[in-house]
């Protein structure tokens, strides 16, 4: 990715921001999920651009073409793989999603996902997931994600340094 498509997504996100209007509460984050979808997708492009570790991060395909559970891909620095993420812009999440949105991924790991070697997992959603059912939920996918890294790794005690895959903004 160029500086100036990079320069072009910040001042994107930026725009899309300016959209949102602030919550009355100035302790509370804006309503994101107010946001248009694609604008969503890419404003977390731009943040995750600047995560440790990663050197360029860019949407996976255009909407329509086959996604294969992720809607953004970031290349780590140090050349060991990629990170993924999937993007979900929604006012809140129903019970059942995060592991709807977990299989999503996973359905194609054997064929898709294995050879690109994935480091990491990430469920980006833009509205708050506190609650306690919620919490709950994702400790289950977290403990779902290191089993399976855990069948992955088996005989291959270089790549035992594999965090676990499901992490949430």
């Amino acid at each position: 990715m160029s500086i100036e498509m990079l320069e072009n997504r910040s001042l994107s996100s930026k725009q899309c921001a300016n959209e949102i209007p602030p919550s009355v509460n100035s302790s509370l984050p804006p309503d994101f999920h107010k946001m248009d979808d694609h604008a969503f997708e890419e404003m977390s492009c731009a943040i995750y651009q600047n995560e440790p570790g990663i050197s360029t991060a860019d949407l996976y395909r255009i909407k329509f073409q086959k996604q294969c559970g992720i809607d953004l891909i970031a290349v780590c620095s140090d050349g060991s793989g990629v990170e993924v993420a999937s993007c979900k812009c929604f006012t809140r999440v129903q019970k059942g999603e995060i592991h709807k949105w977990s299989d999503d991924f996973l359905n194609h790991w054997d064929n898709h996902w294995q050879q690109k070697m994935v480091k990491k997992f990430v469920l980006i959603v833009a509205c708050d997931i506190n609650s306690k059912e919620r919490e709950t939920e994702i400790e289950t996918e977290k403990k779902r994600f290191e089993k399976i890294i855990e069948k992955l790794m088996v005989g291959d005690e270089d790549n035992r340094s594999l965090s676990p895959w499901l992490f949430l903004y």
